[in-house]
């Protein structure tokens, strides 16, 4: 499976993730943002840290679009996306330059940024305003029903007076608008109620 990868790397085939994934620097070594990558069988080796290379972990690693990546518990499970996001933390991939002191994200308009990255992005800043430390991980529906399903029931909590939906509502609201599922009038209703 990693020799094929590679080789897709290496190609700069569209189909792999090279911006927040496995990318090769200009002195030859894998890299995954500031950190040097070591492939040990389908194991993923950072500094000390192994990441058990399971299908599932390297599907996040290397997906770029939504049949690539595929969904949670079908296609990688909860603990392939804790892995995912202890890799993310540990190589600062989602800050602008690799830099963990940048407050900015390296967004892009990627089905991975817009549901799955941004989504860890914005809890990772949440907890490091509020000084928390770990917990769930949100996860976006990939279907335009399941995410207007899941709205209608933050947005019904969030009236309830849950203002902890917030952010995940603004989330789903920005996937429904780029996949043009509600019209730019309706994003602006829901969005001038939070």
């Amino acid at each position: 499976m990693t020799s094929d990868i590679k080789r897709k790397i290496l190609a700069r085939d569209p189909d792999v993730d090279t911006t927040f994934g496995i990318y090769f620097s200009q002195d030859g070594s894998a890299r995954i943002g500031s950190k040097i990558v070591t492939i040990q069988d389908d194991d993923i080796v950072i500094e000390n840290e192994v990441y058990h290379g399971t299908e599932g972990l390297w599907r996040l690693i290397t997906g770029v679009k939504e049949d690539q990546i595929g969904r949670i518990g079908v296609d990688f499970t909860e603990e392939d996306l804790r892995e995912y996001v202890r890799l993310l933390r540990q190589t600062n991939v989602l800050h602008r330059d690799f830099d963990p002191n940048n407050p900015h994200p390296r967004s892009s308009s990627s089905y991975k940024w817009r549901i799955i990255l941004k989504p860890l992005w914005n809890k990772f800043k949440k907890e490091e305003d509020s000084g928390e430390d770990g917990g769930s991980i949100s996860y976006l529906p990939g279907t335009i029903k399941a995410l207007k399903d899941k709205m209608n029931l933050l947005y019904g909590e969030y009236k309830a007076g849950n203002r902890t939906t917030r952010n995940e509502l603004v989330a789903i609201l920005d996937q429904l608008r780029s996949r043009k599922a509600i019209s730019e009038k309706e994003y602006e209703a829901v969005n001038s109620t939070l």
